[in-house]
């Protein structure tokens, strides 16, 4: 929780995938800070390998592992719920970067995507004493 009425959540993650001889790892980190349970910043940040059929590559470079990265930034803002489902606005901007081998598949090392969005998900519980009740709307400034 943060002070008034918002909270933090953070992961950090790291795998490793297998398939036959080959072996990749990954590693993300992410974070969301809710501000007064209404605008959430989010921010992820992922490096991972993966082997060049996976990025469909030419024959030649299927078998090869490559380090690709992604990091990505957005906000959401909660609106008031509905129905037992609250509905949101937001929107994101990613950046990936890839090795310079990949660079003529790519056409730059570097890539960004926009995102906007709409977000429908349930009414978050809230749990007192043994039992769940849906905690109340947000309310709406004047």
């Amino acid at each position: 929780p943060l002070a008034g009425a918002g909270g933090c959540a953070s992961t950090v993650g790291w795998g490793r995938n297998r398939e036959g001889r080959n072996a990749t790892t990954g590693f993300l980190a992410e974070s969301a800070v809710n501000l007064a349970e209404r605008d959430v910043l989010y921010g992820r940040v992922e490096v991972v390998e993966k082997m060049g059929d996976d990025l469909v590559l030419p024959k030649g470079l299927e078998e090869e592992t490559f380090v690709v990265a992604k990091l990505g930034v957005g906000y959401v803002r909660q609106l008031g719920s509905v129905g037992g489902l609250a509905p949101g606005v937001g929107g994101g901007i990613t950046v990936s970067r890839v090795p310079h081998d990949l660079e003529p598949f790519y056409g730059s090392r570097t890539t960004a995507g926009l995102q906007i969005y709409f977000r429908l998900r349930p009414v978050p519980m809230h749990t007192v004493a043994g039992s769940t009740k849906e905690l109340p709307a947000p309310e709406h400034p004047h």
